[in-house]
Parts: C-alpha cells; structure tokens; sequence
C-alpha cells in the first residue's frame, strides 16, 4: 500500500497562490504525492471543511465566486477541479480537510484538524502515511520516532518478533492518557480467545492464556495489593483447580483482623518436608480454636507429645501420649459447667483393665491390682447432705464395715459376706458358719432376731490366736461383731451384747 503524502505546492507559474481577492477569499493548490514523490491519483474523495471542524466550506473554482465547488469534490463531478492528484480551489485561508482513495480504510484526516493556510507554502503531513497491514518490510528494518530516538521500533531482526526500544532507561510506553478520558483497554489475544486484557474503564488486569508465572527464573520480590492499596485480594474459584505454595524459605501471614482457612472437601495439611526436619508453628495472642465436623488426628513419633509452654520461661507441661497397640478412646462426658482436673497417676499405661492401674467407676475408685477378674472398688453412696470422711494421718490398716445394709440368714447356713449387719431366725439348733472376709478390716455384726428350738451356734472359717472357736446364741437379742485380719488369724470378735444373756465364746 502506498504511504501517502500530502503537499501544499505553491504555484508559482501562476502566480495566485496566497493572492485574495475582493471577498477575501485565497487560492489554494494541493498535489498528493507518495513518499517518492510520484503522483498519487487515485484519489476518490475530497473534502474542503472549516477550520478546526468537520463542517463543509463553500469554496469556488474562481476568485469572482461564478462557480461553488460541490463537497466532497470527486473527478467524476462536472464543477470539481480534482484532477489526477492535483486539487486548486479560492476560498478561505485557514481550512481543515480529509481525503479517501481506493487503497484506505475510511478517510485520512489532517492530524488533530488543525487549521491550515496557504501562507504555509509546501506542508507535508506525516500523519497520512497508510496502514501498515499490507506493507511489506524488508529484514532488518525499523522506524525511529523522536529527533533524538525516543523509541525505535525494529521488525525483522529476529523472526516473528517487533520489538519496541526506547532510547534510555526508564521511558514511558503509554496507551492512552493520564487524566483524560482518551484511554483505551489493551488486548491480547492467545490463539482464538483472550489472553491477556488491560482494561481501561475498569481498570483491571486480566490473564486468560494458560499458565502466568510471576517472577519466574529471576530474583526480585513480587507484590500484590502492596503499597498503599485497601482493594480485596482473591485467589481461586469455587472451580478453580489446586493452589500450591513451595518454597524454601519461610511462609508469613499477617492479618489485622480474622483469617479464614476453609476447606469444602478434601483435606487441610500442614506438615514439615521430613520426618525430624522442620517445624510447624502456630500462634495466637488469646485463644485458639481447632473446629471440624468429625475427627481431630494426630500422627507423630512412637511417643506422641504435646508441650504446654505457659509463660515463656524454662518450665513447660509435658504430655506423652503412648504409640497404643489397639484402638484407644479417651471420653470427656458431658458435664454441668463446671471447671475439671485430670486424676493423675505415675503408672504411665494407667487404665481400666490395666495391672496396679487406679481408675474410676460409677461414683467409685477401682483398684486393679494383679490383672485377673477381681478389683478392690471403693464406692461413696448417693449423699443426701454434704458428707466428710478423714483420713488419719497415720499408717496402718483402716476398719471399715462392710455395705450398710442388713441381709437375713434362716435357719442354717453361710453368713451373708455384703452387709454390715445379719439378721438370724432360727427355729432350732441352727449351725451357722462364717467365711473368710473380702479384705482386711473388714467388719460385720450378726443379730439373733428370733429363736424357736435351742441355742444355734457360730463358726467363723479361722480364729488362729483370737481366742475362741465359735460363738453360740442362747436367747433373742443376742449379738456379736467381728472383723476380719486375714486368711490366717481370721475373725477377731471385737464385741459382744444382749438383751438378757450375752452370746458364749467357746474353744
């Protein structure tokens, strides 16, 4: 395509050019070369316009104003003086003007529409040069603007590449202008869609054209909503893929108000890079709150441990958590609000079902002892008002009474070993016996509440060393309280009494 050059010849074979005439008007003569000054004409259309506008000027083939010019002026009119590139025309001395030919897009219009006058003499107007779509450039070839080498642009250097170079560091490459509503979105387009987009109304910078890598293979800082900026900064969709972050220095988040971590499914990780390398910390200036749905896992070493640092010193709370063999379950209850401890214990795998282990029951302390199918329990019945009970202190073995409740022997039989104290009908000459105790101390009253056919006698299963051997009832009302040592000694008769007749030791 030719690059179009525009010229106000001066004519001076005739003689006119910048003459007026009586109404003030000025002869004007325009020739329309290429850049090697080669006639252009295949000029179409012509328009002569006002100054400074887009509005048509009346102007006149002669000075005596005999014939108007039509506009736009084309050869192919009766009344044009468009010949072959070459335009003349009396009229006023400041115009404006656009033309077309049959190689451009749309007129060519004078740069910024600034008025132009025949006392300018020859003018060339750069600004007419054609598009370049069609233009072919040779290898190697650029276009420098600006007298001292602003920019140049350089095409055919380096295949498939245009280059843009601007004479020193720190220049500015605008499009569009600061302040003004001149501004336009840049585009670029990757393969059939949008890749990358500046938009000018929004204004906001968009990348759509695969992967963006944001100081890649350099050694800068790159920032995102830095400065003095107060804008929202997202990263994702409800549909966007994985988000990685690796690195090899540390991770910071500093956040003035509430941070949010949420996962909608899937798994939340953090860990370090190897097995004893590394550290995860996290801290909160007051409280911290781990919320899940369901189940809180911890994976760590042969002996789990948690450390509680308190205040920053050289003391900390230390809990080991023991690799377990089989599921474990530790339950905290639901509890009326109320402030708890922890019983505990030196035996590190204390637990039910665990030798010399010490746990609770239903209101009870269990003790296990050898691990077999009996435990000591000590319960606390049901209190009706605040009860205390003390501890001596001293050392040795305590006295207790066994259940507080009463059973019943009749006739002939065992004594019940459950209650503190027996009740015995009999209805003659019962033999009753007694078995070793539960466990040392342990202590029982029996009662003869009624007796039909003779004395009924009393034999505890040992009495080394106590003294007697049985112990036989004469009468109703009759008692005698024993307690038990142990397997050897057997029961001590610690007391005696009677309504009428006291009950008879025997040896």
């Amino acid at each position: 395509m030719k690059k179009l050059l525009i010229f106000l010849m001066v004519a001076l074979l005739l003689g006119t050019v910048g003459a007026a005439n009586r109404f003030g008007d000025t002869y004007h003569e325009i020739q329309i070369t290429d850049e090697n000054g080669t006639v252009v004409d295949d000029i179409t259309a012509l328009y002569i316009y006002l100054a400074d506008t887009t509005t048509n000027a009346t102007i006149y083939m002669d000075k005596e104003r005999q014939n108007t010019i039509t506009i736009p002026m084309t050869e192919a009119t009766t009344n044009t003086t468009l010949v072959d590139g070459v335009v003349h025309w009396w009229g006023p001395d400041s115009y404006d003007f656009s033309m077309t030919n049959g190689e451009s897009v749309g007129p060519r219009t004078n740069s910024g529409h600034r008025a132009r006058s025949s006392a300018e003499g020859t003018i060339q107007f750069p600004s007419y040069l054609q598009t370049m779509s069609t233009t072919a450039w040779l290898d190697a070839q650029s276009i420098t603007m600006g007298t001292g080498a602003d920019w140049v642009i350089n095409g055919g250097f380096v295949a498939d590449t245009l280059s843009f170079t601007p004479a020193s560091d720190n220049s500015a490459f605008n499009i569009g202008t600061s302040g003004t509503s001149k501004n336009s979105d840049f585009n670029v387009y990757v393969g059939t869609l949008l890749g990358l987009k500046v938009d000018a109304g929004d204004p906001s910078l968009t990348w759509d054209g695969g992967a963006a890598l944001l100081n890649h293979d350099s050694n800068f800082n790159v920032g995102i909503n830095t400065g003095t900026s107060t804008g929202l900064t997202s990263i994702g969709s409800a549909t966007a893929g994985g988000f990685a972050v690796d690195t090899t220095a540390g991770i910071t988040i500093n956040a003035d108000d509430s941070y949010a971590l949420t996962v909608s499914a899937g798994a939340v990780t953090i860990a370090a890079a190897g097995a004893t390398t590394g550290d995860v910390t996290v801290t909160a200036a007051d409280v911290m709150s781990f919320i899940s749905a369901d189940t809180k896992l911890f994976n760590g070493a042969v002996a789990e441990t948690w450390i509680v640092e308190g205040t920053t010193d050289d003391h900390e709370a230390t809990i080991v958590f023991t690799d377990p063999t089989a599921d474990v379950t530790w339950t905290f209850p639901v509890a009326a609000a109320d402030t708890f401890a922890v019983m505990a214990s030196t035996l590190a795998t204390n637990a039910p079902e665990i030798a010399n282990s010490v746990t609770g029951g239903t209101n009870q302390l269990i003790f296990e002892g050898t691990l077999d199918a009996f435990e000591t329990i000590l319960t606390a019945e049901d209190a009706t008002a605040d009860a205390t009970v003390t501890l001596p202190d001293d050392t040795g073995s305590l006295t207790y009474i066994a259940e507080g409740g009463t059973a019943n022997l009749a006739n002939a039989g065992a004594v019940p070993l459950t209650d503190a104290v027996v009740l015995w009908s009999s209805t003659g000459a019962d033999a009753g016996t007694l078995a070793d105790g539960t466990s040392a101390g342990q202590i029982i009253t029996v009662i003869v509440v009624s007796q039909a056919g003779g004395a009924c006698t009393l034999t505890p299963a040992s009495v080394t060393g106590c003294g007697y051997a049985t112990v036989v009832f004469t009468a109703v009302g009759e008692s005698a309280t024993f307690m038990y040592v142990d397997s050897t000694i057997g029961w001590m008769c610690i007391g005696t009494a009677g309504v009428t007749t006291q009950p008879l030791l025997t040896q």
